[in-house]
């Protein structure tokens, strides 16, 4: 067996504010929707605060989203954090 030696890496986030406002479903869906399927908040599976978004799909082709106001030739990041079944694709944009 070989010894590796350990490395740790320190990431030393840019500032950011959150323009979703309501990112973490603390007070439940609202902002969120589904095109079909439905969506629900969660506790069972969660990453960040006690909450999640469930999505409960109808047809291949379901699209989850909020709608939030951006501005033109600003750059955004995206971070997301799911929790998906094996051998299903999910595509997100």
């Amino acid at each position: 067996m070989a010894n590796y030696p350990l490395q740790l890496y320190i990431v030393v986030p840019e500032a950011a504010t959150n323009i979703i406002t309501n990112p973490s479903f603390e007070t439940g869906t609202t902002g969120w929707s589904a095109t079909a399927g439905s969506i629900a908040r969660s506790s069972s599976a969660y990453r960040r605060g006690q909450y999640a978004l469930s999505v409960t799909p109808s047809a291949s082709g379901d699209i989850v989203y909020c709608t939030t106001t951006l501005t033109s030739g600003t750059t955004y990041n995206l971070s997301l954090d799911i929790l998906t079944i094996d051998g299903v694709t999910y595509t997100i944009g």
